[in-house]
């Protein structure tokens, strides 16, 4: 789950026409980075979620890793961005619902926010309270 960092900012500054065009830009870059199999969507407002099928943890964060660093290099309509990003990884266990996938994804995002932003953060799924 991956997140831009303080992106009201952007809309309460430029404006949401350029927020918009942000959006898409960001969008566009995350498609064009991501293997045939993978998906990625917007989730709502400034958040995009990105499912890597048969991806290893260390290889889905240093996918996530390698996503933020381009979206920090984007600057959509000039305008420097940086985006936090959550990771986990649940090949090794069953999982009944996306719901909770999405749930500690985005506990991970938090994480990455809640310690610096413009970062990468995992938690296993197995652990997920961390």
């Amino acid at each position: 789950m991956l997140d831009l960092d303080h992106f009201k900012n952007i809309n309460d500054t430029h404006g949401h026409a350029v927020g918009d065009r942000v959006l898409n830009q960001v969008g566009e870059l995350i498609k064009e980075n991501c293997r045939e199999n993978d998906i990625a969507v917007r989730f709502g407002g400034e958040e995009f979620v990105c499912l890597f099928p048969n991806c290893e943890k260390g290889h889905a964060e240093n996918k996530a890793e390698y996503l933020r660093k381009k979206i920090q290099s984007l600057t959509p309509e000039g305008i420097a961005i940086t985006a936090s990003v959550g990771v986990t990884c649940i090949k090794d266990y069953d999982v009944s619902s996306l719901d909770t996938v999405l749930e500690i994804a985005d506990k991970a995002l938090y994480k990455a926010k809640n310690t610096g932003r413009n970062k990468v953060c995992s938690i296993d799924f197995s652990n997920s309270t961390n």
